[in-house]
């Protein structure tokens, strides 16, 4: 449930609510959950953006439309497909300065931004252009808090979030085994999320 909370807390964070249009950058483990709670919250178009195909095809079959960041600028895609008014709601799950600034840059006046994935490095905004013009919210999360967790044990037990064809690879509790898993990761080709074994 850990990736599950994290995303239900996210969205509790950025405030979302019936008729928003929601992008999420990253459609691992947290970001197949986001896209499935944002349904139930009541998103009328949920954006899943990443650069591996198989993970755009879940989230897809979740209701998501894909936007496959390989094929050209995310942000754009979104433009488009809003009447160039951009989402309500943009959840950043990677932790890369790029896929930040890009859920910066994909929410309409108003919008809300909220950070989640984790990372050392800088990001640099436009303060006026980027935040200030469109009176936008950025907002930090992280984990989930102890309350939030009865509302999404229901929602799994209502089939409204449904984790069972997430995990691509089970992998043992074993040094060689994790230390490939984690190199993979690095490079964004670890499947959809992993899950270790004893």
């Amino acid at each position: 449930m850990c990736a599950s909370a994290t995303s239900f807390h996210a969205l509790m964070k950025v405030r979302i609510k019936p008729g928003d249009k929601v992008a999420v950058y990253g459609i691992g483990g947290l970001g197949q959950s986001a896209v499935q709670l944002a349904r139930a919250f009541g998103a009328t178009m949920v954006f899943a953006v990443d650069i591996n195909q198989e993970k755009l095809d879940l989230a897809a079959a979740h209701g998501a439309i894909p936007v496959n960041a390989m094929n050209g600028d995310p942000v754009i895609e979104i433009k488009n497909r809003t009447n160039n008014r951009g989402v309500d709601v943009a959840l950043e799950l990677i932790g890369l300065p790029l896929s930040q600034k890009q859920a910066l840059q994909s929410v309409g006046p108003l919008g809300r931004v909220v950070l989640v994935g984790l990372t050392d490095k800088s990001l640099s905004v436009d303060t006026c252009k980027e935040i200030l013009d469109n009176e936008l919210e950025l907002i930090g999360s992280n984990d989930h808090l102890l309350h939030e967790l009865p509302s999404l044990i229901e929602f799994a037990a209502q089939k409204v979030l449904d984790v069972s064809n997430v995990v691509s690879r089970v992998i043992p509790l074993d040094a060689d085994a994790i230390n490939k898993t984690l190199d993979a990761l690095e490079k964004f080709d670890a499947g959809i999320r992993n899950v270790i074994v004893p």
